[in-house]
């Protein structure tokens, strides 16, 4: 997984996962998602961590964390968040 800012979201297919290092459940999602990375190469996994990036985090109205945002070429066409497993995100990517 890369960590935003170096991560870049904008160009091709990115799942964005923010996240708070301290809130159990971002660490649950963060451990499906490098799991899932493994799978789908093709897709950029990035991090954010709002306690830093907190401005991108309302500039996509993210209310609640974990929040998985998925992007094509920077526009978003998904958003899932709560408590999130690996079915549910692999059924987020194949809807996508």
């Amino acid at each position: 997984m890369i960590e935003y800012p170096a991560g870049d979201y904008l160009n091709g297919k990115s799942i964005v996962l923010f996240y708070a290092s301290y809130h159990s459940n971002c660490n649950i999602t963060l451990d499906a998602l490098k799991r899932l990375e493994k799978k789908y190469y093709n897709i950029k996994f990035i991090m954010v961590n709002t306690t830093k990036y907190y401005k991108l985090k309302e500039k996509h109205n993210v209310k609640a964390l974990p929040a998985l945002l998925y992007f094509k070429n920077g526009e978003l066409v998904d958003f899932i968040g709560g408590s999130l497993n690996y079915k549910m995100i692999e059924d987020m990517i194949l809807r996508n």
